[in-house]
């Protein structure tokens, strides 16, 4: 007996020292050999994602060759093309020039024409190897100044955009302060003046900032302008200018070539105070070199002034 509890020890010793067990919480993990043939797997696949970035991205293949803007009728796509220029220029994403044609943002320029100009529809495209820009234009009726700017406006009272310095060269006709381009003063003759000669300027007196895109005037007081601006010239009397008197009231100051001013309400029947207007001129003044303003704002009631 005490033989076999003897054979018994010295097998549980003989276990013990060989060391089969091990802890499970405290496993030791082998690391694996890293072979030659992962790091040639590893290379040759970056090597294909750079010739892929390559071929995608810089071949002139897909490269932009140009930029055209079509649809305009009133105004120079000059700068709506420099825009687009521009952004060729730039990288999408930090890497992809965007004069290739896959990475070119079309959002981002539409988005950036919409800033400077409210057209009635604008679509960008790049047809084969160009960036196409088309427009359909809003009609101006109106020239609105605030300030220093002049701004194109529709019938709606919605402001188009801006006139670049060359354009407002064409107001020196106007008696306005002859415009700057840098230090030198712009000059005539101008293709346009016809054109911007049809159209009435309401000059703001509040001077408020005007955003491209939103209304500066309501659509019924617009069509009270025009209506106004084109009976009078029809009668032979012309409207150089208009002042519009927001502090104040719907009240347009409108002068004329022959020195004198009318006012006139936008919420009122304008028909009648034209009608009113040419009767104070026909019956009441004989030189009109003498009538500082005629006054119908109020029905019935019209009242002048002379000098």
């Amino acid at each position: 007996m005490a033989e076999k509890k003897d054979y018994l020890r010295r097998y549980q010793m003989h276990r013990r020292e060989a060391r089969p067990f091990r802890n499970p919480y405290f496993t030791r993990q082998s690391k694996p050999e890293r072979h030659w043939k992962s790091y040639a797997i590893g290379a040759g696949v970056a090597a294909v994602i750079c010739l892929c970035i390559y071929l995608i991205g810089f071949i002139p293949l897909w490269t932009i060759q140009g930029v055209r803007v079509d649809g305009l009728q009133f105004m120079s796509g000059a700068e709506i093309k420099q825009l687009a220029e521009d952004q060729l220029a730039r990288r999408r994403f930090l890497i992809f020039p965007q004069s290739n044609r896959l990475f070119y943002d079309q959002d981002k320029l539409t988005g950036l024409i919409g800033e400077k100009y409210s057209f009635e529809t604008l679509d960008v495209s790049i047809e084969q190897s160009v960036v196409v820009i088309t427009v359909k234009e809003r009609i101006s009726q109106l020239l609105w100044r605030s300030d220093a700017y002049v701004y194109y406006v529709d019938e709606s009272g919605t402001v188009i955009r801006s006139l670049p310095p060359e354009e407002l060269g064409y107001f020196t006709y106007r008696g306005l302060p002859t415009p700057l381009l840098g230090d030198e003063p712009l000059l005539g003759p101008f293709p346009l003046l016809l054109y911007l000669n049809s159209l009435p300027l309401i000059i703001d007196d509040t001077k408020a900032d005007v955003e491209v895109g939103k209304k500066v005037l309501k659509d019924g007081d617009v069509r009270s302008v025009l209506a106004f601006v084109r009976a009078m010239r029809e009668r032979g009397v012309v409207i150089t200018r208009s002042e519009a008197e927001r502090s104040a009231g719907p009240w347009v100051r409108a002068y004329t070539n022959e020195g004198f001013y009318i006012l006139y309400d936008t919420k009122q029947d304008v028909e009648e105070q034209i009608g009113n207007t040419l009767t104070v001129l026909q019956n009441e003044i004989s030189d009109r070199s003498a009538l500082e303003y005629i006054d119908v704002r109020f029905g019935s009631h019209v009242y002048y002034k002379l000098r």
